[in-house]
C-alpha cells in the first residue's frame, strides 16, 4: 500500500491499525451526526414538505367538487325516492290538505340562481309549472346553496335513445320525472322526450366532476378520466 493510498484510507478507516472489526469501524460514529449530515436531512425534509403542501390546496378543492357531486346526484335518488314511494305533499292554502302526486320531479335549470328544484308535478303536465307560471306543482325543495364559488354549473349535455355516441351539449334546462311504482325516469330537455340520459357538468376550474342520469333509473357520478360505456 503506497503512503498517499494508505493516509487517504487511515482518513477513512482511523481504527485500521487497531483491528479492522465491527467494534473499531463504528467508533467513529459514535459521537453522533455531523452538521452537514442534519442539514441535509433537513433539506430533504423541506423539499418533501413543499411539494405535499403545495398540491394541498388543489387536493382540497378537487375533494369538494366531488362532494358537491355526490350531493346533487343524492337530490336526484332522494327525488327517485318520493316517486317511487308516493310521498304525501301539502298543497298551499289554509287549512293545508294533503295530495298525492303521481310523480315527483327535479327540474334543471343551467343558468338559474337555484340550479336544482325538486318539485311534485300535482298539475299531471309532466313540466315544472309552479304558481308563479300560472301551474300548481308544489316545491318541495331548492339546491340554491349547494353549488358555490369556485364551484360552479358547466355544462348540461344530454343523448336521444337510438343515437349512441351523439352527445349534445349546451342544453339550457331539463326535467326528469319519476312516477310510481317505476324507478325508471322521463326525461325532458328542449323539447325532446326520448332522452337516454343527461350529463350535469360541475367544475371548479381545475377539474370537472360528471353526473348521469340515465333513463334506466341509473344515478351515478363519474370522473372525466373513467371510461363511459353507454347503455
Amino acid at each position: 500500500m503506497s503512503l498517499s493510498f494508505r493516509k487517504l484510507f487511515l482518513v477513512i478507516f482511523p481504527h485500521y491499525d487497531e483491528g479492522f472489526t465491527s467494534q473499531t469501524f463504528f467508533k467513529k460514529n459514535l459521537g453522533g451526526f455531523t452538521l452537514i449530515e442534519l442539514l441535509i436531512v433537513l433539506a430533504i425534509v423541506g423539499i418533501m414538505a413543499a411539494i405535499i403542501l403545495g398540491d394541498l390546496p388543489s387536493f382540497d378543492e378537487n375533494e369538494r367538487l366531488r362532494i358537491v357531486a355526490e350531493e346533487v346526484s343524492l337530490s336526484f335518488r332522494e327525488t327517485q325516492f318520493y316517486g317511487a314511494g308516493v310521498l304525501i305533499s301539502e298543497s298551499g292554502g289554509s287549512p293545508f290538505t294533503q295530495v298525492f302526486p303521481n310523480r315527483y320531479g327535479i327540474y334543471v335549470d343551467k343558468d338559474g340562481p337555484t340550479h336544482f328544484t325538486i318539485f311534485a308535478d300535482s298539475d299531471d303536465t309532466f313540466t315544472f309549472t309552479p304558481p308563479s307560471l300560472g301551474g300548481t306543482d308544489i316545491i318541495q325543495t331548492t339546491l340554491t346553496s349547494v353549488i358555490k364559488q369556485p364551484i360552479f354549473f358547466k355544462d348540461l349535455c344530454r343523448n336521444l335513445n337510438g343515437t349512441s355516441g351523439a352527445e349534445v351539449c349546451g342544453v339550457a334546462e331539463a326535467t326528469v320525472l319519476f312516477e310510481r311504482p317505476n324507478l325508471e325516469p322521463t326525461i325532458n330537455t328542449a323539447g325532446e322526450n326520448d332522452v337516454q340520459y343527461i350529463k350535469i357538468v360541475l367544475s371548479n376550474s381545475q377539474s370537472t366532476q360528471n353526473i348521469y342520469i340515465w333513463a334506466s333509473g341509473q344515478i351515478s357520478v363519474i370522473n372525466p378520466n373513467q371510461v363511459l360505456y353507454v347503455q
